[in-house]
Parts: structure tokens; C-alpha cells; sequence
């Protein structure tokens, strides 16, 4: 297999024994994930799709393009495009579109006029927290690349010492959106899914009229229980003025899990 960290951080793997585990993706991006399942449940209703992604690691999740779809990864690294292009072969081997632009995601986005399906934050270096890309403001932006085509804006919060979801949570809700905090935990690979799992967290941010049939794609056990989600919203009414992030006032203490940074898990 082929491993992609930095520092401590493993960001993606590729299995490479031949040209089928090639295409598996593997990982936090595998199909009972949160990423995983929800682009399976829109793929099922949507013949083609378009797809942004900011941050692109080995480029796993160009393992879901189909034939007729496009992926837009954005990475401001030269060294990232370079190690997914030479040293993966997920974004050789997709089947859809993939297009590799090398520029900070959201300074992009912000001048595209794309319309996409999903739009997935995974822009951590280590456990750094690009707060730029997760607030009002941005989330805003991003909403008006979705919304003509009903789309999701989905975060990967895998992180070790921080809590994203409270943030994410009260930033969207801002905007009049809400928020499904999705974590997976997966014992088991099967022949056709979740190849070398690992335990993820992802947030689905959504309309909120569109909360109870996508918190129905995440059941809590599946596979007599190989796959475990513990699936979470906040239910006050009130928003918590202090985790609302915006370009002029945003500060990574907010998702700091201090017991964690401090003691470990």
C-alpha cells in the first residue's frame, strides 16, 4: 500500500495489490462514512454530479466519480498535487472528471460560477484548523454554489484535540441551516466495502426542512453492528453567540478539547 501523513497525521492510503483495490477508497473516505454515504445517497438520484473538494490529500475521493461526473479539487501545495498525480493513481484511475487547481479553495469558489452537488471541507494540515474556510462568511459563499442544485457542504472534523462540530453547528445556523454531526466507527472491511477503515467524524450541513431524511441515511448500526455511527444535533433553540465564527472574529480555542490536547483520549 501507499501512505500520505504529515508529522502525525495519516491523510490518506491507497491499496495497490491490483487494478480493483486501486480504486477502493480507503481510509476516512470509505463508503460508510459520512462522506462516503452521503455521496452514495445522492449519486442514487442524481446521473451526474458536480463536486468541489478543498484539500486534496491523495485524492481518495475521486474513487466516486462516475462517468459524466467532475470533481474540482483545490490545494494551495504544489507538493500536494504533485504527490497525488505521481504517487496515487485515484485521480488516474477516476472514471469522471478531475480537475486540479491549485489555488486556496475558497479565494475560488469565490470567484467560480459553478453550481455543485457537494462541497467537502478536508483542508487540515496535521490538526490545524483553517478557520478561513469555516466561517459566516464562507459558508455563505458556499451556499450559493449549492443551492441551485439542492447540494450539502460537508466538513471532515477528524481531528484529535478539537471539537468542530459546536462551531459549524452555531456558524450555519446563521445562515438559517443546520447541522448533523456523523461519526463512524467501522470494525471491519467487506469485499465490496470500507476498505482499511478508520474511525472518522464528518458534519453535513444542511436546510432544515432537509435534517430528518439525511440524519436517515446514517443509521446507528449496520451489518450486525461492523459499522457503528454515533450520530448527533444540538437541540437548543438559542444559538451560542461565542462559536460563531466570522472573518473578522474566529479563534481555534473554541474547538480546543482541552482534556484531550492536555491528558489524551
Amino acid at each position: 500500500s501507499v501512505v500520505l501523513s504529515s508529522d502525525t497525521t495519516l491523510h490518506g492510503t491507497q491499496l495497490t495489490f491490483d487494478a480493483a483495490a486501486r480504486r477502493r477508497p480507503t481510509r476516512y473516505y470509505t463508503e460508510s462514512t459520512g462522506v462516503g454515504r452521503a455521496l452514495e445517497e445522492l449519486q442514487s438520484s442524481r446521473p451526474a454530479m458536480r463536486v468541489a473538494v478543498i484539500g486534496l490529500g491523495a485524492g481518495t475521493l475521486a474513487a466516486y466519480a462516475r462517468k459524466g461526473d467532475i470533481y474540482d479539487f483545490f490545494d494551495i501545495d504544489p507538493k500536494s498535487i504533485r504527490v497525488a498525480r505521481e504517487n496515487f493513481t485515484y485521480v488516474a484511475d477516476a472514471l469522471g472528471q478531475v480537475n486540479l487547481i491549485q489555488r486556496d479553495g475558497r479565494k475560488a469558489l469565490e470567484e467560480s460560477k459553478n453550481e455543485y452537488d457537494m462541497i467537502v471541507i478536508d483542508a487540515f494540515t496535521g490538526d490545524g484548523i483553517p478557520s478561513h474556510l469555516l466561517t459566516h462568511e464562507a459558508m455563505a459563499m458556499y451556499e450559493r454554489h449549492l443551492g441551485a442544485r439542492d447540494g450539502l457542504l460537508v466538513v471532515h472534523a477528524s481531528t484529535r484535540y478539537s471539537r468542530l462540530f459546536p462551531v459549524v453547528e452555531a456558524t450555519a445556523r446563521t445562515l438559517g441551516f443546520s447541522a448533523l454531526d456523523v461519526a463512524t466507527d467501522i470494525t471491519d472491511s467487506t469485499p465490496d466495502r470500507d476498505w482499511d477503515p478508520t474511525h472518522t467524524e464528518y458534519i453535513i450541513v444542511c436546510p432544515l426542512e432537509e435534517m430528518k431524511t439525511i440524519t436517515g441515511w446514517f443509521p446507528a448500526e449496520e451489518d450486525k453492528g461492523r459499522v457503528k455511527r454515533v450520530v448527533s444535533t444540538i437541540q437548543s433553540p438559542l444559538i451560542d453567540s461565542h462559536l460563531i465564527w466570522s472573518d473578522d472574529r474566529n479563534a481555534a480555542i473554541d474547538t480546543l478539547e482541552l482534556g484531550r490536547f492536555l491528558f489524551g483520549p
